[in-house]
């Protein structure tokens, strides 16, 4: 491709790599430096803030990748690895061309977020642009495939011994399939320990796989420890197994909301942040920006380059599917929203892998989010009751009301953003005074109550201590968080805006939920729960978790469900598995 370089910009360039530089004329390697380059365009890898920069170009270009190493990137184009100018020359040739198969949009949103030299330069590349339109995608028809018993498919010379290099017939393996394909036929439960070198998730995925495929209409859910599991289970196991036992397999990965961004909340914050010219938070949204316009899912995991940036948690709150945020089908961005369109996909799945904490969220609300299912395996099943208890504890920091706070009203610079700034009121109305002066009083008391919590604190963990003394001051701030949720929704009736009246709900649950925390960290522990606290950084937490999770478990998890299974390395004490049925 023969690239545009005088008309982006880049007809005389100067790479500089540690003590070489190289100086390139339209794309040319020169020995000499002729007259006229004086004012060549600097380019290198991970430069000062003068220099067009390749890291941060690529990090913007390529987001998802798993790494913007020079090593990495060069791999990524085929270029032949080295940190010279000629490699980083053709590194900048490769992204050019990458960017300019982006749409004029992405460009200019591009142009917007980056710092200078590197906005200028994505400027200059729209007049050029020609996005290329995706390929349509052709369904080749397969041939189903033989219909594989659990013995087939798990024998020596079956179908995982031939395309599964290293695979070894097991007989731990064989038995604990048969007894999950049992449990899933018949129904009951199968508690099942199976440690290392077992092939603990093939045992269980073979006979689910098998179970959907001679069962029409039946559905599994898959609930595994950690989010890391889910992700090696849809995109590794899963595709192999189905590929070979029932190529049709409708599957579903579902994350909690907080890990997908919400469309809206991205409009206000890239507003208010171009308004508010916070220019290292717009570079850190710049590979958000791009990803957005690739993404099918919105899972930001999927964003390497953004989570990795030093801001990325602070903004990521900013960002993500809050439900006290949430709109529902108000929302001009509902047709679109990838939290809903994940929820649908997992309702329509025979197999939906979730995280423990989201199939307890679930039963929560009565199987609201993953509908019926009649079969549920619990891998790394250990974890469960922990999962249980940590979702059923009740927390409090000085965050708590902080980002409620901020929600309400934040600083942009000399500007400030958040539901406030949105009112189609003057900043001197008085009734938007009244609210901003209570932001700051309610700030102030809920700061000192907390550092006088915390003066009382060993800096580790432990029980809580008795807070009846700091009662008077825990009731104030409660006083003031009431007649601040009075005030919005005043504020929200006299704006008559069904937008401004959604976010105002959403603001108002959040305080009530606040208000009730308070009421339970500071209520004297009963019979079945504990008040706890700890340090993360220098900030009190304040917890009411359970004691026992059982009786929760044992009347709305398990009897729901037909087919039990529960499995990890490690279940038992000693081969004894009693204190888990209890």
């Amino acid at each position: 491709m023969d690239l545009p370089w005088k008309g982006i910009g880049l007809a005389i360039v100067r790479v500089v790599s540690g003590g070489a530089t190289s100086l390139f004329v339209h794309g040319r390697l020169v020995e000499d430096n002729p007259e006229g380059t004086e004012d060549a365009v600097l380019v290198s890898y991970a430069g000062d803030e003068e220099t067009v920069d390749l890291r941060l170009l690529a990090r913007t270009l390529h987001p998802t990748l798993p790494g913007h190493g020079l090593a990495q990137l060069c791999s990524h184009y085929g270029i032949a690895e080295g940190s010279d100018p000629g490699t980083l020359f053709s590194l900048l040739s490769a992204l050019i061309e990458g960017f300019l198969k982006l749409s004029p949009d992405l460009l200019t949103l591009l142009s917007k977020l980056l710092p200078s030299p590197s906005s200028d330069l994505i400027r200059r590349m729209v007049p050029f642009a020609k996005p290329q339109a995706e390929a349509p995608r052709k369904s080749v028809p397969s041939a189903s495939p033989p219909k594989h018993s659990l013995a087939d498919a798990l024998a020596p010379d079956g179908v995982l011994a031939r395309d599964l290099p290293g695979f070894e017939a097991r007989s731990g393996q064989r038995e604990m399939a048969q007894r999950v394909l049992n449990v899933l036929e018949h129904g009951g439960t199968a508690v099942v320990e199976a440690g290392p070198g077992t092939g603990k998730t093939f045992s269980y995925l073979i006979p689910a796989l098998i179970h959907l495929r001679d069962h029409d209409g039946a559905r599994i859910v898959l609930s595994t420890r950690t989010k890391q599991l889910q992700e090696q289970v849809f995109h590794k196991d899963l595709p192999f197994l189905a590929s070979r036992l029932l190529p049709e397999l409708q599957v579903a990965l579902l994350k909690g909301r907080k890990n997908y961004i919400c469309l809206r909340r991205w409009q206000i914050v890239l507003g208010e942040l171009v308004e508010g010219l916070e220019r290292d938070l717009l570079t850190c949204l710049a590979p958000v920006g791009r990803w957005l316009f690739a993404t099918q899912t919105g899972d930001i995991e999927e964003n390497n380059a953004f989570l990795t940036e030093r801001e990325a948690k602070v903004l990521w709150r900013r960002l993500y599917d809050d439900p006290h945020r949430c709109l529902g089908q108000s929302c001009p961005f509902y047709d679109d929203c990838f939290s809903v369109a994940a929820r649908r996909r997992a309702r329509r799945a025979d197999l939906v892998v979730v995280n423990h904490s989201l199939l307890l969220a679930d039963q929560q609300i009565d199987q609201g989010i993953l509908g019926d299912y009649e079969s549920l395996i619990v891998d790394e099943a250990h974890a469960l009751e922990s999962a249980a208890r940590q979702a059923f504890t009740v927390s409090l920091s000085v965050h708590s009301v902080d980002s409620l706070l901020r929600a309400i009203e934040h600083p942009l610079g000399r500007r400030s953003g958040g539901w406030l700034a949105r009112l189609p009121f003057a900043r001197t109305d008085a009734r938007v005074r009244k609210v901003h002066d209570l932001l700051g009083s309610l700030h102030g008391a809920n700061t000192r109550l907390f550092s006088a919590i915390s003066r009382g604190l060993s800096p580790a963990r432990g029980r809580s201590p008795d807070l009846s003394p700091f009662e008077e001051q825990m009731a104030g701030v409660m006083r003031e968080l009431e007649t601040l949720t009075r005030s919005i929704e005043s504020l929200a009736d006299a704006a008559d805006a069904q937008e401004i009246e959604h976010e105002a709900n959403g603001l108002i649950s959040e305080g009530e939920e606040i208000v009730a925390s308070f009421h339970k960290v500071f209520s004297p522990s009963d019979d079945n729960s504990v008040h706890w606290y700890e340090f993360i950084g220098d900030e009190p937490y304040l917890h009411v978790s359970p004691l026992t999770v059982a009786p929760f478990l044992q009347k709305s998890l398990y009897p729901r469900v037909e087919s039990l299974v529960l499995t990890s390395a490690t279940l038992s004490q000693g081969g004894d598995f009693t204190y888990l049925k209890d």
